[in-house]
């Protein structure tokens, strides 16, 4: 049996797995860019009230921006900003943003607010910001395609932002980030405990029990909650199953497979199936129909797939997942 929780954990593992190689290639020490990544760090940027900035620091962030950018509704001047800033206490990072600046003038602004960190957009330089203005660098990369990655990861900069593209816009614009994890829809009903269940367990009885399945009703419950909960994920996010373009299920049984897959109108050519050569693994089937996939080459990036699975209890759960 698998548990809707998995789902969850293997989405992150596989967006995480993105990121060891931009690690080590950064210019900070990989130790530390590891203690930074292992708690969240919140920065509120487009403040223009000194009071707003207070409460921000006081709720924790790690840093408060301050825009710059021309034709942006939240943009301050330097008299602004310092002002806006002058009320944070030490430890706060102080974030100047910037769109295409040059870098003599970017120091100059960071000397008289007193910046702590420069986040450049658009065509800006991070190495030559850097050296003009003596501070990190963060560099907002726009995910527009497949090459943005690549990008991230060349960049000469500290640190780096991953922002939804938007064409003509640097950031701030409330779009939706279109990668990674972009759904997820998890269902349980505990009336139906008896249909699906192991009879023992360490903390029970002491030994490994045994699993305990109404076939019949397991089979029926699967195809109807999996199908639903997969349009579920779709729907929320404003795409189709037209959209899909592969479908990972829990590989249960072949006859699960085949009734969601046909429920969903998904031919079986965008079902990654491996239940006929692996059986069923469990809470591991995804994970190898998604590693068998990436191997062979039929996984490609910008893909959308959708993941499902259902476990004892009844427990269901599904996943929309931008490769």
């Amino acid at each position: 049996m698998i548990s809707t929780g998995a789902i969850l954990a293997l989405l992150w593992l596989t967006v995480m797995a993105e990121f060891p190689s931009f690690i080590e290639r950064a210019p900070d020490p990989p130790a530390k860019l590891r203690e930074l990544l292992s708690r969240p760090l919140v920065k509120v940027c487009g403040l223009t009230v000194r009071d707003e900035a207070v409460a921000c620091a006081a709720l924790g962030v790690w840093g408060v921006g301050v825009v710059f950018a021309a034709g942006s509704p939240r943009r301050v001047d330097a008299a602004r900003a310092a002002e806006v800033l002058s009320g944070l206490p030490a430890g706060v990072a102080r974030v100047g943003v910037f769109v295409g600046a040059a870098p003599a003038e970017m120091a100059g602004v960071a000397r008289r607010v007193g910046l702590t960190h420069v986040q450049v957009h658009g065509d800006a330089d991070p190495e030559a910001t850097r050296s003009a203005c003596g501070l990190p660098v963060i560099h907002g990369v726009s995910v527009d395609g497949e090459t943005a990655l690549a990008r991230a990861r060349a960049s000469a900069a500290d640190m780096v932002l991953l922002d939804a593209a938007v064409p003509g816009r640097h950031g701030g614009t409330g779009t939706a980030f279109d990668r990674g994890v972009l759904g997820v829809h998890l269902g349980t009903d505990g009336r139906h405990y008896d249909d699906l269940y192991v009879d023992g367990g360490p903390s029970s009885t002491g030994t490994a029990g045994h699993l305990r399945m109404n076939g019949r009703e397991v089979f029926r419950h699967a195809v109807q909650t999996l199908t639903a909960a997969s349009h579920r994920v779709l729907d929320d996010a404003g795409l189709t199953v037209d959209d899909v373009d592969w479908l990972v299920p829990h590989q249960a049984n072949r006859r699960i497979l085949d009734g969601v897959a046909k429920r969903l109108g998904i031919d079986e050519e965008r079902v990654l199936i491996t239940v006929d050569r692996h059986a069923n693994t469990s809470a591991a089937s995804i994970p190898l129909a998604l590693a068998e996939a990436a191997a062979d080459g039929r996984l490609k990036p910008e893909q959308l797939l959708v993941l499902n699975a259902m476990g004892g209890g009844f427990t269901w759960g599904s996943a929309l997942l931008r490769w």
